[in-house]
């Protein structure tokens, strides 16, 4: 049954019909359905069969009194949960009283009964039954959200496991030939004298295509990896990985005469093999995209606060920069805002923002054309424990 559909029941015991009657008459306008039982053994088997928000019992019945028909429900364990009120014509006589509750009794109301207090009692206990059914309904979906929750992360990490097999087979079967091609035109090159200037330039021209390609598709698998692969996150020192990013890069940096500063770095929660990718291709951008007409120089500086949980890895350069309008689309794979003859595969930026983005991190740009360019990223701080 959907919620809210489920019409609460109250049930009223007693021996009297013209008791049953008058409680019937208090209560008929208030919404419920109410069942009545005439002896404390018919009450038994209701509960059985029901569920109610409230009993109102009479304690003065033949062969079964209240008393006992309340300690055989509650002792039986059925229903326990349904809160009880007993109707009594003794006033508030002690033994009553102290009776009632030792057999689980919520409340008592005297006779002859007051409608108003009555109706109020009931009211309440009307309210704590509907908050009742609403937290059921609510645990409900919400069980029944989780399940689906599972079922479809064991279908994303089926997925991805799919993507990821594929990756490397694609990836495998598109260098293999590839390989063959630039092996060949290597060792073909070594030989120039059996060659026209003409077929040593096509065969250049070959090799290069291919190793471009080689390396598009390696960055292509890196890319769809940054997702599919368990990450494994340590302390990171990023004095090592930039220093690591500076050793692999020296060539580029010797070719472009880029003077290089390195500021005081700080340790982050991540993965240091990712961190070497981010700094790597920021770097890398940094040279290759350097001002034709200045020397290239490039800022790399780490900053944290105390108050806060997240260091700052800022890269700046003075190279060529872009339109800020369009810093969106320098994040998107194979967008490239400058053309020209500058190598690279247009994905490198996409990969930097989502290792940023798993490390639950964030990174901003600010650039200018013809000034140059500021990333800042922000990584989690080393926690202390």
């Amino acid at each position: 049954m959907k919620p809210g559909t489920i019409k609460p029941k109250l049930l009223v015991v007693d021996d009297e019909p013209k008791n049953l009657h008058a409680v019937r008459r208090m209560l008929s306008d208030m919404g419920f359905e109410i069942i009545e039982a005439e002896s404390g053994e018919e009450a038994l088997r209701l509960v059985i069969h029901h569920t109610f928000f409230l009993i109102l019992m009479d304690v003065q019945m033949p062969e079964m009194d209240g008393f006992e028909t309340a300690s055989l429900i509650i002792g039986t364990n059925v229903k326990t949960h349904t809160p009880l009120i007993f109707i009594t014509g003794n006033s508030f006589d002690e033994h009553y009283v102290n009776t009632g509750y030792e057999v689980g009794a919520i409340d008592y109301i005297t006779k002859p009964i007051n409608p108003e207090i009555l109706i109020s009692k009931i009211q309440i206990f009307m309210k704590l039954w509907r908050q009742e059914q609403h937290l059921k309904n609510t645990n409900q979906t919400l069980e029944e959200m989780t399940k689906r929750l599972a079922s479809t992360n064991l279908l994303l990490r089926e997925s991805n496991q799919k993507l990821q097999d594929f990756s490397h087979v694609a990836a495998h079967d598109l260098k293999q030939p590839l390989s063959t091609i630039v092996g060949f035109s290597t060792r073909v090159l070594k030989e120039p004298d059996r060659l026209s200037e003409r077929q040593i330039q096509s065969l250049e021209l070959i090799n290069d295509a291919a190793n471009r390609m080689s390396s598009l598709i390696s960055s292509v698998l890196e890319y769809a990896e940054i997702n599919t692969t368990e990450q494994k996150v340590s302390q990171v020192d990023l004095q090592k990985v930039v220093e690591s990013v500076l050793r692999d890069l020296n060539h580029l940096t010797e070719e472009t005469k880029a003077t290089i500063d390195v500021g005081k770095m700080l340790m982050v929660e991540a993965n240091e093999t990712q961190m070497y990718q981010v700094v790597l291709n920021l770097v890398s951008n940094a040279l290759k995209f350097h001002h034709p007409d200045r020397a290239s120089k490039i800022k790399i500086a780490c900053t944290s606060s105390s108050n806060s949980n997240e260091v700052q890895l800022i890269i700046v350069d003075n190279g060529i920069g872009f339109d800020i309008k369009k810093s969106e689309d320098i994040f998107s794979p194979f967008k490239r805002l400058v053309g020209g003859n500058i190598e690279g595969s247009g994905i490198g930026l996409s990969t930097v923002k989502r290792i940023i983005q798993r490390h639950k991190g964030s990174i901003e740009v600010d650039s200018q054309v013809g000034e140059g360019s500021q990333f800042t990223l922000r990584l989690p701080a080393i926690t202390s424990n």
